[in-house]
């Protein structure tokens, strides 16, 4: 019965009741949803972390400042203008509050499980709309860029387009 117990104790919080450890989110910019991951690490001299946005190519890019006063964890990164204030939990699972970049000032919350993307994220986008170049070179070394029929057989935009050939010079 002890084991059982100490078990159901262990699991109750994975994460140790620490800040320490990754955080994922989704911040919704110009009606498209980018996931926002933190990698927050505890040290001798207090907190330090990264951040990701993958859809921007944005990877383990330091943050300027980590800090945790009781419940209030904010971060920040200066070269951006990016700003974060929020409140965790008392058990460190989830993280409610505002993102700050320019004029934008936006609800992020982030938890310990990595979310599902949804339709709009731009990861999800490139997915549907690869980019597949053909070069046609002139005799007079002009190319010419002709774009392939798939590539525009879901966008509905161009729905009219299907089955023509597009050429743009470059």
């Amino acid at each position: 019965m002890l084991p059982l117990i100490v078990a159901i104790l262990l699991s109750a919080n994975i994460h140790g009741q620490s800040i320490s450890g990754d955080w994922y989110g989704l911040i919704d910019v110009q009606g498209m949803q980018l996931s926002f991951n933190l990698h927050i690490v505890q040290n001798d001299d207090g907190l330090t972390g990264t951040f990701d946005v993958s859809e921007q190519g944005a990877i383990n890019v330091p943050l300027s400042s980590v800090s945790l006063n009781k419940l209030e964890f904010q971060f920040s990164f200066v070269p951006a203008g990016i700003s974060y204030s929020g409140i965790t939990d008392a058990g460190f699972n989830n993280i409610m509050g505002y993102f700050k970049q320019g004029q934008t000032n936006t609800m992020l919350k982030f938890g310990r499980d990595p979310v599902d993307l949804p339709e709009n994220n731009a990861n999800r986008i490139k997915e549907i709309y690869k980019k597949e170049e053909a070069y046609i070179e002139m005799r007079d070394g002009v190319k010419l860029l002709e774009i392939p029929q798939c590539f525009f057989s879901e966008h509905p935009i161009t729905q009219s387009l299907v089955g023509k050939k597009l050429l743009t010079f470059l």
